[in-house]
C-alpha cells in the first residue's frame, strides 16, 4: 500500500481503472440488479474502458436499493453467511447494507494495524482499547482472548465502565497505547 502512495497520476489512474473495471465485470454477472440492467441497455462490462464509459451506467439511488435489496446482493455469496447493517437513517429511513463477516473484520484489523503503526505503534505494544459495548460483553471477550492465546497485548476497556475500575484496570495493565472513540 506504501508503495502506491509514490506512484505517479497515470500509473494510479491505470490502477484505479483496472480495480473498477474488475468491479464492474463481478456485479455485471452476479448481482441480480445489474445483470438486468446492463441487460436493458443491451451493455457488456468489457464497453467501460475509460472513467468516461461510467456515464453509459445509470445512476442509482437510495430509493433503488431499499425498494429491492435483494436484488444488488452478490449471488456467489451465500446469503446465511452475510451480517446485515443499516445506515443510522439520517434522511428518515435507514438502509440495509450486507457484509461477509470474516472479509469485514479482516478489512477492519489491518486498516486498524497500518494506522496504529503509521501512528508509531510497534508490534508487541500493550494496547488498552476503549470500546462502546457493555462492560460483562468486554470481560467474556478479554477472558475468551487470555483462554485462546495466553497473555495478550491487547485489553479491552468499556466506556461505560465506572472511571475508578477503568483506571485501575489501565495501571494494572501499563499499555504502552490507548485506543478508542474520542
Amino acid at each position: 500500500m506504501k508503495q502506491n502512495l509514490r506512484m505517479s497520476r497515470e500509473s494510479l489512474d491505470q490502477m484505479r481503472l483496472r480495480l473498477l473495471q474488475k468491479l464492474i465485470k463481478e456485479v455485471s454477472q452476479f448481482v441480480p440488479f445489474y445483470q438486468k440492467k446492463f441487460n436493458e441497455l443491451g451493455l457488456s462490462s468489457k464497453e467501460i474502458q475509460s472513467f468516461e464509459d461510467l456515464r453509459k451506467i445509470p445512476i442509482i439511488t437510495k430509493s433503488d436499493i431499499q425498494k429491492d435489496y435483494g436484488s444488488f446482493l452478490n449471488t456467489r455469496h451465500t446469503p446465511k453467511k452475510l451480517r446485515r447493517t443499516f445506515s443510522s437513517g439520517s434522511t428518515g429511513q435507514p438502509t440495509a447494507a450486507y457484509y461477509e463477516k470474516s472479509l469485514w473484520f479482516r478489512r477492519k484489523y489491518f486498516s486498524k494495524l497500518l494506522a496504529r503503526t503509521e501512528c508509531g505503534m510497534k508490534t508487541g505494544d500493550r494496547v488498552a482499547v476503549f470500546e462502546t459495548e457493555k462492560p460483562e460483553v468486554l470481560a467474556k471477550q478479554n477472558r475468551k482472548l487470555l483462554y485462546r492465546f495466553g497473555p495478550l497485548r491487547v485489553r479491552f476497556f468499556s466506556i461505560f465502565e465506572d472511571s475508578k475500575k477503568n483506571a485501575e484496570g489501565l495501571r494494572e495493565f501499563k499499555p504502552e497505547n490507548i485506543y478508542g472513540p474520542p
